[in-house]
């Protein structure tokens, strides 16, 4: 009998950024539900989709006799952080409490307003990233510890033997 490991199903983890901080206030902070970076399927499948496509442009320029251009960029290209803009406002960053001023309104979760929020935001960009790839660290961390326990318990067991009395066959007639 092997050991079966359940899929984990988590809707991410809620990590506090904080706010900066005006003379006399308490600290402040705004809370983003984060999924893992590695660990969300989509998001590795979009990040290698964009990375793809961008090796298929770059070998088609070098075989379409564009090599000394190759360094050049197109209007229509993108840059990796927008991508991964895009990519951490759809599929890692799942919501947000607190008040993220857009247009001078409160501007509510979606993917649209995260990828805004994380383009136009460098810190708030690499404290999801960071706090991202520490969800999957925590992640693996918990799996670790109980597949530990799993093993412990199973090498237990299978040390122990269990034997039972021989009855000795009954001699009365």
């Amino acid at each position: 009998m092997g050991l079966v490991i359940k899929e984990i199903k988590e809707d991410g983890e809620w990590v506090k950024f904080p706010l900066p901080i005006e003379d006399g206030c308490e600290p402040e902070f705004i809370e983003f539900l984060v999924k893992g970076l590695y660990s969300t399927s989509d998001y590795q499948v979009a990040l290698s989709r964009y990375n793809r496509h961008v090796n298929l442009v770059d070998q088609q320029r070098i075989s379409g006799g564009l090599k000394k251009d190759s360094l050049i960029v197109e209007s229509d290209e993108r840059s990796q952080v927008d991508v991964q803009c895009e990519l951490l406002g759809r599929y890692i960053i799942k919501g947000w409490k607190g008040e993220i001023i857009k247009d001078d309104v409160v501007a509510e979760y979606t993917p649209e307003n995260a990828y805004w929020l994380l383009k136009s935001n460098l810190p708030v960009y690499l404290f999801i990233l960071s706090q991202s790839q520490l969800v999957d660290a925590k992640r693996n961390a918990k799996v670790d510890e109980t597949v530990g326990k799993s093993e412990s318990i199973s090498s237990s067991k299978s040390n122990t033997v269990v034997t039972a009395k021989s009855r000795k066959p009954s001699t009365k007639g």
